[in-house]
């Protein structure tokens, strides 16, 4: 995990706990916020494909572009007195390729297809608010998918016809996919879920915005 710091925004920062909001409509990260104490939950409109072309013009390090977006999350939300704003967002580096969320079942099959037998990055960024305050870092885990060579076909198909990966970077959920595919994890579990829950309680106790041992 890094700090982006190209990335930052500055202001007065209070210390002591906070109202917690997450911005993210996830069941995932909804159910990772548990470990935050209670929380408020909400939605944050934002254009991903329009930034995400813009971000790649003057970008080249994809690893930095989920920091981005869940920076412009949280840029897109009111943040009420006396709150902390969570916003996250995940992506799937295969290479230099940025792997997006697919819109048909062959874009679905395509994708894991071009997964196996290969390693892979599942970056998560996530951004802190405080008021006008901003932190906004990224984490990223190594995922290694098998090969099955014959069983590979019929495996993809019974995967997506009982799971399905629409609407998820690189066409699959690491909770569902797991038991078919992944050979081995590297790194943080809940970074490919797509919130690293620990580096968030971290942070927030770096910058004195929570306790860490809050229930």
């Amino acid at each position: 995990m890094k700090f982006i710091s190209e990335f930052e925004t500055l202001g007065e920062m209070e210390i002591g706990e906070k109202e917690i909001h997450l911005i993210s409509a996830s069941p995932r990260r909804r159910e990772m916020m548990k470990y935050l104490g209670p929380a408020h939950f909400g939605t944050a409109t934002i254009d991903e494909g329009r930034l995400t072309k813009i971000y790649r013009e003057e970008h080249k390090n994809l690893e930095d572009l989920p920091a981005y977006l869940s920076l412009k999350k949280a840029l897109a939300v009111q943040a009420p007195p006396n709150s902390l704003i969570v916003t996250a967002d995940t992506v799937v580096i295969l290479g230099d390729t940025l792997l997006g969320k697919p819109h048909s079942q062959k874009e679905e099959e395509d994708m894991l297809r071009s997964l196996f037998g290969k390693k892979h990055k599942v970056v998560t960024g996530f951004t802190l608010r405080d008021g006008q305050s901003f932190r906004a870092y990224t984490a990223y885990s190594i995922v290694e998918f098998v090969e099955y060579k014959e069983y590979l076909e019929p495996e993809i198909k019974k995967y997506l016809a009982q799971r399905g990966g629409k609407g998820k970077a690189g066409a699959y959920g690491i909770q569902d996919i797991h038991p078919y595919f992944i050979r081995c994890i590297y790194g943080d579990y809940n970074t490919i879920v797509g919130l690293p829950i620990t580096a968030v309680r971290e942070k927030l106790h770096e910058n004195g915005w929570i306790n860490p041992w809050q229930k």
